[in-house]
């Protein structure tokens, strides 16, 4: 009743100094959040990238940003067991010779998209794309 009392007379209802600091402090963390979000958005809604991981027993010898290559080359893997040509083009990667008994690396052709990666398995080599784009696997929820 006292309430109404207040609000008749005109009085405004201040709040308490516990309530104040209260709100405030929700207001910056909600400032803070949305600052967090658009620089984690702006780092994202720089471009696609597109990463061929080339690992050689488990080991990552190297990553190639696939969108950065303008011109196709060639490369070659070489190990103990051994050798690999690859052919790194704008988008995609192969292997296009092997010394390899069975060739299955290179009869895989090339990869362009996420998913089944290239494997000689007589020569420990294995290349997986990792990408940002929407749907694609990336290396590790294959």
């Amino acid at each position: 009743m006292s309430v109404k009392h207040d609000l008749q007379l005109g009085k405004a209802l201040v709040p308490s100094k516990r309530e104040a600091l209260f709100v405030v402090s929700i207001l910056l963390a909600a400032l803070a959040l949305y600052g967090a979000m658009n620089v984690a958005r702006s780092q994202f809604a720089q471009g696609e990238y597109m990463i061929a991981r080339i690992s050689v027993d488990g080991t990552v010898v190297e990553e190639i940003d696939l969108q950065a290559v303008t011109e196709t080359y060639t490369q070659e893997i070489r190990t103990e067991h051994g050798y690999n040509l690859l052919e790194i083009s704008p988008g995609a990667i192969a292997v296009i010779q092997a010394d390899c008994p069975d060739q299955v690396c290179v009869h895989q052709g090339r990869l362009e998209t996420t998913g089944a990666p290239i494997a000689c398995v007589p020569h420990g080599l294995s290349i997986v794309l990792i990408s940002n784009k929407e749907g694609g696997l990336d290396g590790t929820t294959q």
